[in-house]
Formats: C-alpha cells, sequence, structure tokens
C-alpha cells in the first residue's frame, strides 16, 4: 500500500469514528432534552405572565396550538392552507 492510499485510509477511519462520537452525543443530548419531570403538587409552579389569574377566569390555553420553526416555511404549501393565523418572518 503506497503513502497516500495509507493516509486516504487514515483519514477515512478518523471521519467514521468522529462521525459516531457526534452521533452518539448527540443522541444522548437528544435524550436527555426528552426526559420529563412530572411533579404532584403544582401550586409550588409559578409560571409567570400572570396565567395563574387567566386560569382563575376559566381561560385554559385548550385549542391553543403554537409552533416556533426555526427554518424555512413553505406558507403556501396545501398543507397550511387556511391554518396560518399569523406568520412572522425575522
Amino acid at each position: 500500500m503506497r503513502l497516500y492510499e495509507k493516509i486516504s485510509v487514515t483519514i477515512g477511519l478518523l471521519v467514521i469514528v468522529l462521525a459516531g462520537v457526534l452521533g452518539y452525543t448527540y443522541l444522548k443530548n437528544q435524550q436527555a432534552s426528552q426526559r420529563v419531570i412530572i411533579g404532584k403538587d403544582v401550586s409550588a409552579v409559578h409560571p409567570g405572565l400572570g396565567l395563574r389569574a387567566l386560569h382563575e377566569q376559566g381561560y385554559t390555553g385548550k385549542g391553543v396550538n403554537v409552533a416556533i420553526i426555526d427554518g424555512p416555511l413553505l406558507v403556501d404549501h396545501e398543507e397550511f392552507s387556511g391554518r396560518l393565523v399569523h406568520f412572522e418572518k425575522a
């Protein structure tokens, strides 16, 4: 095997190992971010924004959908026809 072939194989192996490590780290972080802690006593939770007062008035948020999309959105796509209430592009 010639020197440049050995170098190419070595670089290829390094790329594969690096991709594996990065993939593992990404998946590990995804799993950690999806952990949900459910507490039985929600009285200790202070959501802010005056939400407790709104809840006391009967507002629950039921039926409200919010989406924050960090990427391009095809606003004219048939999937969104008649469904987008507000769209802002920063």
